[in-house]
């Protein structure tokens, strides 16, 4: 039974092990950009991130300038953009209905209705 036991040990070591490495793997893809652009229908690019990856690539602007030649974006002459869209991080469902609370909103209904706790569901109804 000790053996079981030292097992399960070593199989847990070595999931650590593999998330440490995943995560550090995605760390050195946002960081060189390497196979994080898709090229999709009509010559555009599409860029998938998670947080962690967006969080790390806002940290410099090496990391950004990285981004943008990647996905191709001119930064000067006639066709440099003329918009700038400002991604912000979400703090949450809950954190959103407290911060932004009007009694209008359907998001504050369906808090009202389902009560604090069960947010998820209150989502979910939401969504549908």
């Amino acid at each position: 039974m000790g053996e079981a036991t030292g097992a399960e040990k070593e199989v847990a070591e070595l999931r650590q092990r593999l998330a440490l490495h995943q995560q550090k793997e995605q760390e050195i893809k946002a960081r060189t950009m390497y196979d994080m652009v898709t090229d999709i229908a009509g010559g555009r690019k599409l860029l998938f991130l998670t947080n962690a990856q967006a969080e790390l690539l806002s940290s410099t602007s090496e990391s950004l300038s990285k981004m943008i030649q990647e996905l191709g974006i001119p930064m000067e002459g006639p066709d440099a953009p003329k918009l700038v869209i400002n991604l912000l991080t979400s703090k949450g469902f809950e954190n959103d209905l407290n911060s932004h609370w009007h009694p209008s909103k359907p998001a504050q209904r369906a808090r009202r209705a389902f009560g604090d706790g069960e947010e998820r569901l209150a989502e979910e109804r939401l969504v549908r």
